[in-house]
């Protein structure tokens, strides 16, 4: 229940009630919206023009925002000025500083003691070959000084320099790849042989998937068997790829190499009680 309280408006002196909460929250200070638009324009009116003590630079600010004699147009003058003496720094609450961390702290500065920071560091590009140097206080801990340029790195980081590269696969799958693809689809019943969803409700056509990689074969067309392959649609396609077939084959596929099946989970039909 809200409380009220009588008030005396500070542009009219009408008195009126307002209630508690909203003051507390910097509302209901007048008696009318009339009353509120004209406090407002006055505190606009006194707002002045303020030189910088540190640039010169000519900046507006009202009497709230001005906490000292001295003004400043922006926080790096502000911390300019406090190096020059214009104002001090004050710490409300105090930093509360733990054993462990104490003991981090002088770990680190046993490491840094002896190593100057402006120690220039040089080393060459893996890409262009170009050299290049950075200070030790520059360098972050865990970067590795191998490449000039993010353009460079993304150059070396591909294929098979990649982290995440596992072979690769041809660029051409042989004639024989789109007929199979169609005839697979058909066999499956143009559904996600994992998740169940349509090739009508997807939207698109559904992907073929290699059970056993095609970079294990000699010959790609080796690879291209009906009882190699299974319709599914993109997004269990690429979980499949990277966590190996979590579901049940179709009977086709029941001649597929095991090690290809790592991780099949075989679902049993439940039997009534």
């Amino acid at each position: 229940m809200s409380v009220k309280t009588e008030r005396k408006c500070p542009v009219c002196g009408m008195t009126y009630f307002a209630d508690q909460t909203r003051l507390r929250h910097g509302r209901q200070t007048t008696c009318s919206r009339t009353c509120s638009y004209t406090l407002r324009a006055g505190k606009l009116s006194k707002i002045r023009t303020y030189q910088c003590a540190v640039c010169g630079h000519e900046v507006l600010r009202s009497p709230a925002q001005v906490k000292s004699r001295f003004v400043f147009c922006s926080r790096k003058c502000h911390y300019l000025g406090r190096s020059l003496g214009f104002v001090s720094r004050v710490v409300k609450q105090s930093y509360n500083v733990s054993e462990e961390g104490r003991t981090a702290w002088r770990e680190a500065a046993k490491r840094r003691k002896g190593v100057p920071l402006k120690e220039p560091i040089t080393w060459t590009c893996e890409v262009c070959g170009k050299r290049c140097s950075i200070t030790r206080g520059q360098m972050a801990p865990a970067r590795k000084l191998r490449f000039c340029s993010h353009e460079c790195a993304n150059k070396a980081l591909r294929g098979v320099g990649s982290p995440a590269w596992r072979g690769g696969h041809p660029e051409y799958y042989g004639p024989d790849w789109r007929p199979l693809q169609r005839h697979a689809r058909k066999l499956d019943g143009y559904k996600c042989q994992r998740c169940g969803i349509s090739q009508k409700d997807l939207g698109r056509a559904l992907d073929v998937h290699h059970i056993e990689p095609v970079s294990s074969f000699s010959q790609v067309n080796d690879a291209n068997r009906i009882e190699n392959v299974v319709s599914l649609c993109h997004d269990c396609h690429m979980i499949v790829e990277w966590n190996g077939i979590d579901f049940t084959l179709p009977d086709r596929c029941n001649g597929v190499c095991p090690s290809a099946r790592r991780a099949v989970i075989l679902v049993s039909p439940s039997k009534s009680v």
